[in-house]
């Protein structure tokens, strides 16, 4: 905490508002010239925080502290500090959170009295004082403050003053206190001690040695007085108890006759009500009597309603009888069909074999006309002297001859290029194998990498058959995944959207350890949702639910409970029970409304948390309107709901729907619907995962071993490329190649072989028939002639066959065709039969529907008029039963009314002897205060008031015989004398015990004065160590080559006991013998390094300096600014001062100027800090 700003306000010099703002958390200087106001701000400082010594504030009077005495405008004098209280670790006690504290303190000029305000509000000054204690700074003993001439009083004081000094600062004043109220008491224990000894030597004592005498006869007047009161306590006590029990029966005796006067209070109320009832029934069935009406209404209901009937069993008789007959219709042709069907298979089958004897027939008759063309055209040619050919052309003997010639002659050439060849590759392979001789098996070892390259790429393959493992379906599942996880992330946020727009609470809550989430099924409202929207309204204003989750089981609820975020109102499947609209209230509200429904028939859910969404509902009925609500809740005594949210109960609790739609639940409509989505997506998405995560093994198996097989066939490509380009690979290949091709010449040459055999042959022959033309030609032509007739006739019959076979198949397949047509004129007939046969099963069953309705109408219409007719036969013999009935209820009523006036008399005695007999226990409590104690015992077995064992009348001649005695004792015995003896006794041991106490008090404040002075010693011995470091620290900082320190004297007879303080100084390590070898400025700067060094014994928040740097040389002034940094950095300094080597090393400047009396202040941020 320090001080944060200053303003004053018409205090001394400072007429206007004028504000100090921004001070250094460490070190800031005010400065101006003498008499310019410089002392009154920390006369304004001093002031505001309570001191009340004007002296200090250099004034005699409070009219002095305000400006210009109030002679002028200015009447009141206002001070306020405002601290910066963000230090966490320096803060006031009850002000941990305030971030600034503000105390004001003000005066009036015709007042003492001030005002103290403390963050705005009316304080005392005695609350700011103990605040600001809590932070070290003690206003009734201000070290915290060192004003000019302080310095000099310390290079004057004495060991003692010193030792004083010190103790000044630590607080021992308290120790002080402390011992001085000590031996105060120590006095008053003395004086009290003196007053009992005098009370017992001169008053108790001698008394006691007079009544002695008496003292043998009072004990024998004590005795019986026990005796006395031993039995008079029993007998009291036996009484009291047994009153109590008796005011028990007597309290269960008043119940009972309330309950038995009540009970016959209800008796005749009911006697009274039954007897309106028989009146009002008496009259009704006179009434009823007079008039038959209803009887003839009735009759002629029936009879319209039994003609109804009859007209509706007529047409049902009519379309039964004709659904029979379509019935046996449909038989009929259902039998027609399978009979035609089976006469269709059999003329299919028939169709099939015409059909392929058809084709075959054909197909001969198309090759006997292709037979008869060839014939025809060899004919002509043979007369023309040519002759057909296989490939159809038509040549002379001399063509065949030159053709033939010329096959002969490509034969020859063929196989004479042929027989070059073979003998050129026969000489190139023996080359060949001669040079791969040579070479021999230079590339084995190589052809043997490649065999085992080839092994063990045999092997990799049969690895990747063994994992059964296709990876485009492990990627594509990876893909679905992954295309899964979007939606579900897009319907999560979907369903948080929907919860935040329709103010729907989450279940919130951190899973414990090994905890099942399955046994956590979510908020109700997630879990059904309402079929038809218009209903949303109604199901809304009925849900009860909206922070209600549904748990497996009570269990679940336990171990979730504490890591609940918010409450929550939990259901357990386990402990709910069924909680529904009873089907007869449905039936009853159904009479009333038929369009009413059962509100859980409106929502949609999963029936196996029925129970759980029936607890979040009320049974209630969901009602078309606000009429139909009312009317349905007070007939049938059921909640209801209109659809637009007016909701009734049975009882009589009516709420209105809301002027704006609620949109609740057509939020849950939503969210149900997503979570239905999200579900199985969830679930389809757990489950690839987990397929994936199986799969992933093998996946990554597979991977590997495809990798080696890359990396193998890779190896083994490579080694077949060296093998292929070794040289004895490439002659080998040469050779083969080679050997193929001499196998190839030398069929060829085989071919041409007998291509020239076959030639030589038709040449030989195409010469002679060349030399015989014109016989062969007549040989020709008359073969041709013969051909031709029968190629003739073979088609002639053919065609015979074909025609006759397609007249004769043609019948086969029209027949086919007309079965396949009446077959489905059938089938279309009995579906026409079979709709039509359903429409009248439908007007059958609506009709029955109907004749159903009219029988209930019916047998209610039969029994009304029976109820009628005996109303009529047996209306007299009840109107004369109801009489005697009433005449009975009256007589019972008067009955009734005379005992329970008996039962009110006796109730009344009942009373008056209860609270007699409560009286009389009050009475004897309050005369025997032992009942209250010992009460409990009364009749307890093992106590001294266990009644079962008391003999009464003997305790009575006991309680007799020691009144007696005590009687005799009261008449010759000074029982006054003995009672006094008694009296002075008491009082004599009392006193004993009273100058005990004493003693022992007086003996522990001594031990005690003895621990304060301990504890005081050993404060100061702290202190002094303390004090001395820092002492010659800043001494040394002050004054280089220099050190200080406070000697110690101890008392002679306790060398604990400081008795004074001496300052001593040395030199470059020499010890002066005494101050006065010191100059005045070395004086000073000691003076100021003890005073500086006892400020860092308790440190305070801020200190207040007023030119403490007077009798310092400009030159040690500067040091005095570098102390300050350097051993109070985390205090705040307000120092006055003149000499600018000391204000120059503050952090902030505040300058102070006066004109016409006026002070005036200017801050000035020292830029060269």
């Amino acid at each position: 905490m320090h001080i944060k700003r200053v303003e004053l306000r018409g205090f001394k010099s400072y007429g206007e508002m004028t504000i100090l703002d921004n001070f250094d958390r460490n070190f800031n200087a005010i400065t101006g010239l003498n008499g310019s106001g410089k002392s009154n701000i920390f006369d304004a400082i001093c002031f505001c925080l309570g001191l009340h010594a004007l002296k200090s504030m250099r004034v005699t009077h409070t009219k002095d502290l305000i400006f210009k005495e109030g002679t002028g405008n200015v009447t009141e004098a206002h001070v306020s500090i405002i601290f910066d209280n963000t230090d966490k670790n320096n803060r006031p006690i009850g002000y941990e959170d305030t971030n600034e504290i503000s105390i004001t303190r003000s005066i009036k000029v015709n007042s003492t009295a001030s005002r103290y305000t403390l963050n705005g509000n009316v304080s005392s000054k005695e609350k700011i004082e103990e605040m600001l204690a809590s932070v070290r700074i003690n206003m009734k003993n201000p070290t915290f403050i060192i004003l000019q001439g302080r310095i000099k009083q310390v290079i004057n004081m004495t060991p003692i003053e010193t030792l004083g000094m010190v103790e000044e600062v630590i607080g021992t004043k308290n120790y002080e206190k402390k011992k001085a109220d000590a031996v105060k008491t120590i006095e008053e224990k003395n004086q009290k001690l003196i007053e009992i000894e005098n009370l017992i030597d001169n008053t108790i004592r001698p008394h006691l040695i007079e009544c002695e005498s008496a003292k043998e006869v009072y004990d024998k007047y004590e005795q019986a007085k026990r005796e006395y009161d031993y039995v008079h306590k029993k007998l009291i006590a036996y009484d009291f108890f047994k009153n109590t029990i008796k005011i028990e029966k007597l309290t269960k005796d008043k119940e009972e006759q309330k309950s038995v006067i009540e009970k016959q209070k209800k008796e005749l109320e009911e006697n009274k009500e039954k007897q309106e009832d028989l009146r009002g029934r008496i009259k009704t069935c006179e009434d009823d009597l007079k008039n038959n009406q209803e009887m003839i209404e009735s009759n002629k209901n029936i009879h319209e309603k039994q003609k109804e009937k009859a007209k509706i069993q007529a047409q049902v008789n009519l379309i039964e009888k004709d659904v029979k007959d379509d019935e046996k219709n449909i038989k009929d042709l259902q039998n027609k069909k399978v009979k035609m069907e089976n006469n269709a298979t059999h003329q299919n089958n028939e169709y099939i074999e015409g059909k392929n004897r058809s084709e075959n027939l054909l197909k001969v008759y198309e090759e006997s006309t292709k037979q008869l063309q060839r014939a025809t055209d060899s004919y002509m040619a043979a007369s023309a002297g040519r002759q057909m050919q296989q490939d159809g052309r038509t040549l002379t003997v001399h063509e065949k001859l030159n053709e033939a010639e010329k096959d002969l002659i490509r034969a020859q050439g063929s196989i004479k290029e042929y027989k070059m060849n073979i003998k050129h590759t026969e000489r190139k392979l023996k080359e060949k194998s001669s040079k791969l001789a040579k070479e021999g098996n230079k590339g084995e070892e190589e052809k043997l990498k490649l065999k085992k390259l080839e092994n063990e790429k045999l092997k990799i393959e049969k690895r990747l058959e063994a994992c059964n493992h296709d990876p485009e379906i492990f990627e594509q599942m990876q893909v679905e995944a992954e295309k899964l996880l979007h939606e579900i992330q897009k319907l999560e946020k979907s369903i948080g959207d929907i919860r935040t727009k329709h103010g729907l609470p989450e279940l919130d809550y951190t899973p414990p350890v090994n905890f099942r989430k399955e046994e956590v099924h979510g908020m109700v409202y997630e879990l059904f949702k309402v079929k038809e929207e218009k209903y949303t309204t109604a199901v809304e204003f009925s849900f009860q639910g909206i922070t209600s989750a549904v748990l497996s089981s009570d269990n679940t609820a336990s171990k979730i409970a504490k890591y609940l975020q918010r409450t929550y109102n939990l259901l357990c499947m386990d402990k709910l029970m069924k909680l529904e609209v009873s089907e007869d209230k449905m039936i009853d509200a159904k009479r009333i409304c038929k369009d009413v429904h059962n509100l859980m028939d409106l929502l949609e859910y999963d029936t196996k948390y029925a129970r759980a969404i029936q607890r979040s509902f009320p049974p209630t009925i969901v009602c078309p309107d606000t009429n139909t609500a009312f009317k349905v809740c007070k007939s049938v005594k059921v909640n209801t709901v209109s659809l637009d949210g007016d909701t009734y109960s049975p009882q009589g609790l009516i709420s209105g729907g809301s002027a704006q739609k609620q949109t609740r639940m057509l939020g849950t409509m939503k969210l149900y619907d997503a979570l239905q989505t999200l579900k199985p997506k969830k679930e389809k998405y757990l489950n690839l995962k987990n397929e994936i995560s199986k799969m992933s093994k093998i996946h990554n198996e597979y991977e590997n071993i495809r990798h080696q097989m890359n990396q193998i066939t890779g190896e083994e490509e490579l080694q077949r490329e060296i093998v292929s380009r070794s040289a004895d690979n490439e002659l080998r290949t040469e050779c083969d190649n080679l050997k193929q091709e001499l196998t190839t010449y030398q069929c060829h040459l085989e071919d041409a072989e007998t291509k020239l055999a076959t030639a030589s042959s038709l040449v030989k022959q195409y010469k002679n028939e060349a030399e015989n033309f014109e016989a062969t030609k007549e040989r020709i032509l008359k073969e041709a002639s013969e051909g031709l007739a029968k190629a003739k006739k073979n088609e002639a019959k053919a065609k015979k066959e074909y025609e006759n076979f397609v007249e004769k198949f043609s019948t086969v397949q029209n027949a086919r065709s007309t079965y396949q047509d009446e077959i489905s004129e059938l089938e279309e007939d009995m579906i026409k039969l079979k709709e039509l046969n359903q429409k009248r099963e439908e007007e059958i069953k609506c009709l029955l529907e109907r004749i159903s309705s009219i029988d209930v109408v019916l047998q209610e219409l039969d029994e009304k008029r029976q109820k009628i007719e005996e109303t009529f036969s047996e209306k007299n013999k009840e109107i004369k039963t109801f009489k005697d009935s009433l005449r009975s209820l009256e007589e019972n009523s008067v009955s009734k009314s005379i005992d329970m006036n008996g039962a009110e008399n006796s109730l009344k005695d009942t009373k008056r002897e209860l609270e007699n007999r409560k009286n009389y226990l009050r009475k004897l409590n309050e005369e025997n205060p032992f009942i209250s104690e010992e009460q409990n015992k009364f009749g307890q077995s093992g106590t001294n008031y266990d009644f079962e064992f008391f003999d009464i009348r003997k305790l009575e001649k006991e309680e007799g015989k020691w009144r007696k005695k005590l009687d005799e004792f009261n008449k010759n015995t000074n029982i006054r004398a003995a009672e006094a003896y008694v009296q002075k006794k008491n009082s004599y041991d009392e006193l004993i015990e009273k100058k005990r106490i004493v003693l022992d008090d007086k003996k522990n404040l001594q031990i005690f004065i003895n621990s304060v002075d301990a504890e005081k010693d050993e404060a100061i011995k702290y202190a002094c160590q303390k004090v001395n470091v820092d002492f010659n620290n800043i001494f040394a900082m002050l004054l280089p080559n220099a050190g200080a320190e406070l000697k110690a004297y101890f008392d002679t007879k306790n060398n604990h006991k400081i008795n004074g303080l001496q300052i001593r100084v040395h030199f470059g390590g020499k010890w002066k013998e005494s101050l006065d070898e010191l100059s005045g400025g070395q004086k000073s700067l000691m003076s100021l390094s003890l005073l500086l060094a006892l400020l860092r014994c308790k440190p305070c928040p801020f200190y207040i300096l007023d030119e403490i740097d007077a009798a310092l040389d400009t030159s040690h002034t500067q040091n005095v600014g570098q102390v300050i940094h350097t051993f109070f950095r985390d205090s705040q300094f307000l120092i006055i001062s003149l000499k600018q080597n000391l204000f120059a090393s503050a952090d902030v400047l505040y300058k102070v100027s006066n004109m016409n009396g006026l002070s005036k202040v200017e801050r000035i941020f020292n830029a060269k800090r």
